[in-house]
């Protein structure tokens, strides 16, 4: 029995009543399946534009890809030839030597971003003053490192200072300047790269420049099998701190928490969150840290580190970021300390005991261009238009 002679037994209408409505409902079903092919039709035709697209896509990538080596090979070879041509002029210099020579060629930074390096400089002398008079070491890093060794300043496109320092001199900065009235060291914790931050700055908030902190543990020996081990650990601890987000709603929703006097940062709208839940923030931050503190204890317990009298190296700390994998995490102790003085703008601040080897291990043939040259932005641009700012800075640098 068809559907209709079906549907017709069971309603109460005439024949003519029903056929009219058989007639409509056919109509009805034709215009449907007509529709579904338009359909069918059109997302067959939307694939294909799709197929094509991905295609000239690929094909736009290639061609991207090969531009970028050309242009990278036609870079290298006019470095190269830069670099005869300033040998040619001093041949009794070593190539090492040559590129210092061109590295110190750059020319400074200029306007607001010289101002905030000249800044940043006045705020290291500050901190030095405050390690001096109170037995706390610390050195140079990463590309101020390079810096002040290629060319006794500022890299012309960078805008913060990097230090390392012992994580026991860390607390005692802190404790130091927990009722400045002009500095602070600073805590933040930090989803993206699931790190926390520590940074002395000033505690006028209009101020952005910073001095970054990174925390230093004593270590037993530096060889390759406990440098793997220790880094397979940092990555446990952020494989853990992922997988625990859910149960962090405050820490995944914000991306920072602000450790307790750390939060006037937000006045200076570095981050742009407003003002942090202290109740939240508290009892994340506490949850956040037992991961930290377990893993830390994981590798005292492995033997990796150890306390200052027994340590023949030192480690950098799982705290920190963990952005270059390919570095090294522990160094022999003799090439940190005993720390050494370097000049740098108008000053002498303290770099590792054999700091020519230290920026050959972070940096194979520095000094360079780096790929990221215009990637060192640490804090917006925008705040050094501020006329408020500008004379904050003009007053460090005159006070330093």
């Amino acid at each position: 029995m068809g559907i209709w002679t079906k549907i017709k037994s069971v309603l109460p209408v005439s024949s003519r009543s029903f056929h009219a409505f058989e007639a409509y409902a056919n109509d009805c079903l034709e215009r449907i399946d007509s529709r579904q092919q338009d359909l069918a039709a059109e997302q067959a035709n939307v694939a294909r534009s799709l197929e094509l697209a991905q295609h000239s896509l690929n094909q736009a990538r290639q061609s991207l890809s090969t531009l970028e080596g050309s242009m990278a090979l036609s870079e290298e070879k006019a470095r190269l030839r830069f670099e005869a041509m300033v040998r040619d002029s001093h041949p009794n210099e070593t190539p090492f030597e040559t590129r210092c020579r061109i590295f110190r060629l750059y020319p400074e930074a200029e306007g607001e971003i010289r101002l905030s390096q000249l800044a940043n400089a006045a705020m290291m002398n500050a901190l030095d003053r405050i390690c001096r008079d109170n037995g706390i070491d610390y050195w140079f890093a990463y590309g101020t490192l390079i810096a002040t060794l290629g060319r006794s300043g500022s890299i012309p496109w960078d805008d913060d200072i990097d230090i390392c320092m012992m994580r026991s001199d860390i607390v005692k900065l802190k404790e130091l300047l927990s009722e400045d009235p002009d500095w602070r060291v600073t805590l933040v914790y930090d989803r993206w790269a699931h790190c926390k931050q520590y940074r002395f700055r000033s505690t006028d908030p209009t101020i952005p420049c910073f001095i970054d902190l990174s925390v230093y543990d004593w270590a037993d020996i530096s060889t390759p099998d406990s440098d793997a081990q220790f880094k397979s650990m940092r990555l446990s601890l952020m494989d853990e701190l992922r997988l625990m987000e859910a149960s962090l709603p405050y820490w995944s929703e914000r991306h920072y928490l602000f450790e307790r006097n750390s939060e006037f940062l937000l006045d200076g709208d570095e981050f742009g969150l407003g003002p942090q839940d202290s109740e939240q923030t508290r009892a994340e931050i506490e949850h956040i840290n037992q991961i930290f503190d377990k893993y830390q204890k994981q590798s005292q317990e492995a033997g990796i580190l150890t306390d200052e009298q027994h340590a023949n190296a030192v480690a950098y700390a799982i705290d920190n970021i963990y952005d270059a994998p390919w570095r090294r995490t522990l160094w022999r102790r003799e090439l940190i300390f005993p720390t050494v003085y370097h000049p740098y703008e108008s000053y002498s601040f303290r770099v590792p005991n054999q700091a020519r080897a230290v920026a050959d291990e972070c940096y194979p043939g520095w000094p360079y261009l780096p790929s990221d040259i215009l990637g060192h932005n640490h804090f917006s641009k925008d705040l050094l238009h501020n006329a408020e700012t500008q004379e904050k800075l003009t007053a460090l640098i005159h006070n330093g």
